[in-house]
């Protein structure tokens, strides 16, 4: 899936960070970053950014989640985010079972 806010083509995966690229190329945006964009710190190592956002119709922002898995102790964290148009993030969460 891909979102183009703010004048950028977010290219979104299930694996990991999301890949800002060019509209006109799609050469990645970023030079050095083979991992994807961290958004502004936002991500951390490991961190997951789904491909499946959702637009809130009532206010434009953008909501979306990341799952990580931890295999040795069996935990599951969910983070939430919502970003207004510019793609800064107005609300986060995080819910662990």
């Amino acid at each position: 899936h891909v979102l183009y806010r703010n004048d950028k083509l977010y290219a979104l995966w299930e694996g990991g960070w999301p890949y800002i690229v060019d509209p006109l190329t799609l050469e990645n945006d970023i030079v050095g970053e083979p991992s994807g964009h961290d958004l502004g710190g936002l991500l951390a190592e490991g961190q997951n950014f789904a491909a499946h956002y959702r637009c809130d119709s009532h206010s434009g922002n953008v909501v979306n989640f990341g799952v990580q898995l931890d295999p040795s102790s069996g935990a599951t964290t969910v983070d939430l985010w919502e970003f207004n148009e510019e793609m800064k993030p107005i609300r986060t969460d995080d819910v662990s079972f």
